[in-house]
């Protein structure tokens, strides 16, 4: 009994937390929509970098990647799903780099974070915030993997690697929704 309100509370914080980021996004694409209409020509395009693109594409590997890391360790298959979660985290890290890159190519086009255009300004704080919650993410995955290369530390469970999951599928659909986003109404 004390094991199904351990998981029902989990579950909870989880929701919780993902209802939030959740509504911070959703608030922030609200304004960037308003300021957009309230600038009417006056708003300057502002072309998303192509590694934004390749950000894309290497956060739906990386979720691919934890999705079978998942399903190997369910199988009791520990090889295969230490295998695959580095690989998700390499991925992770992967993901960090085409975001700086993506940066720099704003700045190196003239796109600053204040002082160039308020789509600019936008296009950061997406981004950033989104890199912060990954940041986050990467941290747990980063754990899960430790705990499940180590004899020292306790053994990841089924249920706490399974929560570090949906939490990074859920960054990686959260980017998807930014960029198309992003690429549609910028």
């Amino acid at each position: 009994m004390n094991e199904i309100k351990k998981e029902q509370s989990y579950k909870s914080m989880l929701m919780f937390g993902l209802f939030s980021i959740v509504m911070l996004f959703a608030g922030l694409t609200s304004a960037y929509i308003v300021s957009k209409g309230s600038m009417g020509s006056q708003w300057e395009l502002v072309p998303l970098p192509k590694a934004f693109f390749y950000s894309t594409i290497i956060i739906l590997i990386s979720s691919v990647c934890l999705f079978f890391s998942n399903k190997y360790l369910q199988q009791k298959n520990e090889r295969y799903s230490k295998q695959l979660l580095l690989l998700t985290v390499i991925m992770g890290f992967g993901f960090f780099i085409t975001q700086y890159v993506g940066w720099k190519s704003l700045v190196d086009s003239g796109y600053f974070f204040v002082g160039s255009s308020n789509a600019s300004s936008y296009i950061y704080v997406f981004s950033g915030l989104h890199l912060a919650h990954v940041i986050f993410g990467l941290f747990f995955l980063i754990q899960s993997y430790f705990k499940m290369n180590s004899k020292f530390l306790s053994k990841e469970t089924d249920l706490t690697f399974k929560i570090k999951n949906w939490f990074w599928h859920f960054l990686g659909f959260l980017w998807v929704y930014l960029y198309c986003f992003l690429s549609f109404w910028n």
